[in-house]
């Protein structure tokens, strides 16, 4: 008898539900990609918002030129710009547990699978919408911009009546004195437009490599970590929060190590970077042990405080620095020897 329902057969719910859950595993890594190395274009325009305004008021001087049209004021008030900024610093970060959460796999093979998807989906979102053309401009148009001023102040008229315009390139360049004086300027543009051949390879390869090296990692990363937890089982509670203590710990760390190796202006202090690792241990020791709330909090301020450079020469005074490592030194101490059993790692 026919009572007015319009349930589905069971067959065909069961054939939705499959569906769904098919298109969620095959594509929802990579949509998570997407959209969280899409939201990095947050942090570019930090960085590239005051330049567009200046090449647009460049092109104020020329009123009969079409400007390209991503040259243009694309200012926004600062509170806006500091909110769109931090959702591009958070976004790289959520990937993974979103990714987690979103295929559910039961093994490590299949989150090591959904993991790459996201983390190459979403670097390779994020060196579209900004990272690849930060790192082109910094290797391929930075280093030109001296040389090219350089050309343009070779126009001025001279102040010695026997002096050429193209003397003020070879004061620079040496190798052109042997030049013609009305040639120094075309063998010059040459070596500009050589230089930002090579920049734009270099760039472009920068620019991959690091996509990878953050972005990437993040997502992948993070999909392991998420995986995990989701696996350990507990509250949202429970495990959003020691995820975030296991991928902005590392995450920071390793990209803290990476600007040391490579700034010559602060160079590598050794032993802040062996307390740095030191405490990340700790902070990833704690999760997966599952130590208590008090000792993985001092844990999580402390590595805070090792990270800002307290007690190895930073702004805070080193007593405060000090008291709080110590205070961590008990803590440990306490749950290593006085808590009836060590803190030993559980199996993932």
């Amino acid at each position: 008898m026919n009572d007015g329902s319009t349930a589905a057969p069971p067959a065909v719910a069961d054939r939705a539900l499959d569906f769904w859950s098919r298109f969620r595993d095959t594509f929802g890594p990579a949509l998570v990609g997407l959209v969280g190395g899409g939201l990095t274009v947050g942090v570019v325009y930090v960085s590239v918002a005051q330049l567009l305004k200046n090449a647009s008021m460049t092109y104020a001087a020329f009123p009969s030129e079409q400007p390209p049209w991503l040259v243009r004021d694309i200012s926004l008030p600062p509170v806006i710009g500091v909110v769109f900024a931090l959702i591009g610093l958070v976004a790289p970060f959520a990937m993974g547990l979103a990714t987690a959460w979103l295929v559910r796999e039961r093994d490590r093979w299949g989150e090591i699978s959904a993991g790459l998807t996201t983390g190459l989906m979403g670097s390779l979102a994020a060196y579209v919408v900004g990272i690849g053309w930060a790192v082109t401009l910094a290797m391929a148009v930075v280093p030109s911009i001296a040389d090219l001023t350089l050309l343009g102040e070779s126009t001025r008229a001279p102040t010695e009546a026997t002096a050429a315009p193209s003397d003020r390139l070879a004061q620079k360049y040496p190798d052109l004195k042997d030049k013609p004086a009305d040639e120094r300027g075309l063998v010059f543009f040459s070596k500009i437009i050589s230089d930002q051949i090579a920049g734009s390879a270099y760039g472009i390869w920068l620019g991959v490599g690091l996509s990878l090296a953050t972005v990437g990692v993040l997502g992948f990363c993070g999909t392991l970590a998420g995986g995990w937890l989701f696996r350990r089982g507990g509250s949202w509670k429970s495990i959003v929060w020691p995820y975030l203590e296991l991928t902005v710990s590392t995450s920071v760390t390793a990209g803290w190590l990476i600007a040391r190796c490579i700034d010559d202006r602060r160079p590598m202090a050794w032993f802040e970077a062996v307390c740095l690792v030191a405490v990340t241990v700790l902070v990833l020791a704690g999760v997966v042990g599952r130590w208590n709330a008090l000792l993985r909090v001092t844990i999580a301020v402390t590595w805070v405080l090792v990270l800002s450079g307290a007690g190895f020469g930073g702004r805070m005074p080193a007593e405060v620095a000090y008291s709080a490592y110590a205070l961590l030194g008990v803590l440990l101490a306490r749950h290593w020897f006085y808590s009836g059993r060590r803190p030993v790692v559980a199996p993932v």
